[in-house]
């Protein structure tokens, strides 16, 4: 990611389905971090005094250059209220499912997926939280659960079994990289398990359909109730590097650059609804 111009999507009514706010931000990076710029003065080239309201209400200048963003825009990106998280009622069937709106603009050599969940149901059951499934593919990307997490990336790496079955609100990571082929786990930020030779020279492939609660057998469908997810998700981010362990913890503030959960579309199915989520409530 570099310094340029980018598009944040927002919610300007409140809903929780559709950012349908878009505002064109420069977002400036340096030294891996980021930040959107909402005032740059320099050189003098744009008026910032003796303007009407409208002015500054609406934003002026250029992003490039000199600029004010707005007092309205300003306002809509800090008052997005809560994150949301998806419940997932039970009991286990087919039609209770959400699907994340995001594409992979790349293939992943490398990824962090973290998840904020809460569930009460036994880890001996076969269940699946997120599932990525290519043409290809069923499995391209699969966090599943039986006996312990299980990693797929077209195969599957048992990883560890740790305890956050409670009904309490848990997150687990997990990362990869194709040059070692390194995995690791982490449950609320502790490292559970980790191992190395895990389908080195793989990838994760584009082209692909992003499902939660439930195990695609084919891309968007053909799910099975024995192998479905009954709880709550949120805080499904996706970067496509390694991130390091001080990443990982239970922090809500952190947003993948794959996939933003906070930034996502969401379209949920069945019995499946949307609640505002306040981290770890």
């Amino acid at each position: 990611m570099d310094s340029g111009i980018y598009t944040i999507y927002l919610r300007q009514a409140g809903g929780k389905s559709n950012y349908n706010a878009r505002i064109p931000v420069f977002c400036r990076v340096e030294d891996g971090r980021a930040w959107t710029v909402i005032q740059r003065r320099q050189g003098g080239s744009v008026n910032f005094y003796n303007r009407i309201w409208e002015d500054y209400s609406r934003g002026f200048g250029n992003l490039w250059r000199e600029v004010w963003l707005g007092n309205d825009k300003i306002h809509l990106l800090t008052n997005q209220g809560d994150s949301q998280k998806i419940i997932f009622p039970g009991p286990r069937g087919i039609v209770d499912y959400a699907r994340m709106e995001t594409i992979l603009s790349e293939d992943l050599t490398s990824f962090t997926l973290c998840v904020h969940m809460r569930s009460n149901m036994d880890s001996s059951n076969d269940i699946n939280l997120v599932s990525y499934a290519v043409p290809e593919h069923d499995n391209e990307l699969l966090l599943n659960v039986e006996g312990g997490f299980l990693l797929f990336l077209q195969s599957e790496i048992h990883m560890a079994d740790p305890p956050v079955w409670d009904g309490e609100w848990h997150t687990i990571c997990t990362t990869w990289s194709n040059s070692d082929g390194a995995w690791q786990l982490y449950a609320d930020g502790v490292l559970t398990a980790s191992g190395s030779g895990f389908r080195m020279g793989g990838r994760v492939r584009t082209g692909g359909t992003w499902i939660l609660g439930q195990d695609q057998d084919v891309v968007g469908g053909e799910f099975e109730a024995h192998q479905s997810f009954i709880g709550e998700l949120s805080g499904v981010n996706l970067w496509d590097r390694v991130l390091s362990p001080a990443e990982t913890g239970v922090d809500c503030s952190y947003h993948g650059n794959v996939i933003d959960w906070d930034t996502t579309n969401i379209t949920v199915f069945g019995q499946a609804s949307r609640a505002e989520y306040q981290c770890g409530k």
